[in-house]
C-alpha cells in the first residue's frame, strides 16, 4: 500500500543493497518491476550511487527519469545537460555533490547559482 511505500527508509535500504553488492541495474529493474520508480526518493540512491561510482550513463538515465515522473523540470535538465557538455558531467555533479545539492531536486536557479570553473 501507499502507507507503507512512504515509510520505507529508501535511502538507507537502497543504499545498503548497494553496498552489499547488488548491482545497480539489477536494483533498478527490480525497483521497476516493483512498481516504486515513480517516487523521486526511490530514484534518488540509485542517481547517488551513480554518480559515486561514476556510472554516468546510467546516472544520465536516472535524470531523465526524474523529468518524466516531473522532480525535475525539463528547463532544469536541458541547462544540466549544457553544463555537463561544457564541463564534464563528472565536473557539474561533483560540484553539486560538493554543494550538498540532491540532483533528485536540481533546478535552473540553483545551476545558475553555482560555478562550474
Amino acid at each position: 500500500s501507499d502507507v507503507y511505500k512512504r515509510q520505507v527508509p529508501y535511502e538507507e535500504f537502497i543504499g545498503h543493497l548497494l553496498t552489499n553488492g547488488c548491482d545497480l541495474v539489477t536494483l533498478s529493474e527490480f525497483l521497476e518491476s516493483a512498481k516504486v520508480l515513480g517516487d523521486p526518493s526511490v530514484v534518488a540512491p540509485l542517481l547517488k550511487e551513480a554518480s559515486r561510482v561514476e556510472n554516468w550513463p546510467f546516472a544520465l538515465r536516472c535524470m531523465e527519469h526524474l523529468v518524466d515522473i516531473g522532480s525535475v523540470s525539463v528547463m532544469a535538465h536541458k541547462t544540466f545537460l549544457h553544463l555537463c557538455d561544457k564541463h564534464t558531467i563528472k565536473k557539474v555533479v561533483g560540484t553539486l555533490n560538493d554543494k550538498g545539492i540532491p540532483l533528485q531536486a536540481l533546478t535552473i536557479e540553483v545551476l545558475e547559482e553555482c560555478s562550474f570553473e
